[in-house]
């Protein structure tokens, strides 16, 4: 299995600063890591902590012998502590705190790791083979039988953040069983914000490219997302 293509963007949408980042921070079909990284809206120096979460986890993850479920969530750990370190040496930072999602490559199969509400998927001819659980309290609601009408607007509201005061706990996968023509996709939240899920998952059916498919997005995002909005897609082989 290798990934024949990847691309990826983003966008500032309505807000002043784009405080989401990603990395590679451009299209790379040779890297085994991928990472996309959200800081918070409203939360000072976001887009300091979305770069230190990203590079974190990239300077980390490149030191492991062996690529594991414990190595994605060693990177990620080692990303919070850097955070709350540095928050604490630069007081006018404190706060400041950043979702992840990631992906490595290991052979066949990738590892999933992330944290808050950026999000993974697995997608085969528009079908959702996988998908990350948000950590967010309209999830938590929901898994407790919550009905979903009682739980709009609570879907941004997430329950641990890199950085945050909330004691985190790594969402973990193994992504299996990939096929040729497979897509890998990491977003932050802001691309659903333009492009509800079942419409986004219907972009990617098998003749679709990666190209026309970042394309269409991205210009439903440039008209409808206020939020930033950051995606990347891969193609696998």
């Amino acid at each position: 299995m290798e990934i024949v293509k990847s691309v990826c963007y983003s966008g500032i949408g309505k807000r002043k600063v784009n405080e989401d980042f990603l990395y590679p921070e451009y299209p790379n079909t040779h890297s085994d890591l991928y990472v996309v990284c959200d800081g918070l809206g409203g939360m000072v120096y976001g887009e300091l902590a979305s770069k230190i979460t990203a590079l974190a986890v990239q300077n980390y993850i490149h030191t492991v012998e062996q690529y594991s479920k414990d190595a994605i969530a060693s990177s990620i750990r080692f990303a919070n502590n850097l955070i709350q370190e540095f928050s604490n040496e630069h007081p006018k930072t404190k706060g400041m705190s950043s979702t992840v999602a990631m992906l490595v490559q290991n052979e066949n199969d990738f590892f999933a790791g992330w944290v808050g509400d950026s999000r993974i998927y697995h997608i085969r001819d528009g079908k959702m083979l996988f998908k990350s659980k948000d950590h967010s309290y309209k999830e938590l609601l929901t898994s407790m039988g919550v009905e979903e009408d009682e739980t709009k607007g609570m879907g941004h509201i997430i329950t641990q953040a890199i950085g945050g005061k909330q004691k985190i706990s790594p969402g973990l996968a193994r992504i299996e069983n990939i096929k040729t023509g497979d897509y890998l996709v990491l977003l932050t939240d802001g691309i659903l914000e333009g492009v509800p899920e079942k419409a986004f998952l219907n972009y990617f059916k098998s003749q679709n490219d990666p190209e026309t498919i970042l394309e269409q997005i991205v210009n439903l995002c440039t008209e409808k997302s206020r939020d930033n909005h950051t995606l990347y897609i891969l193609k696998t082989k």
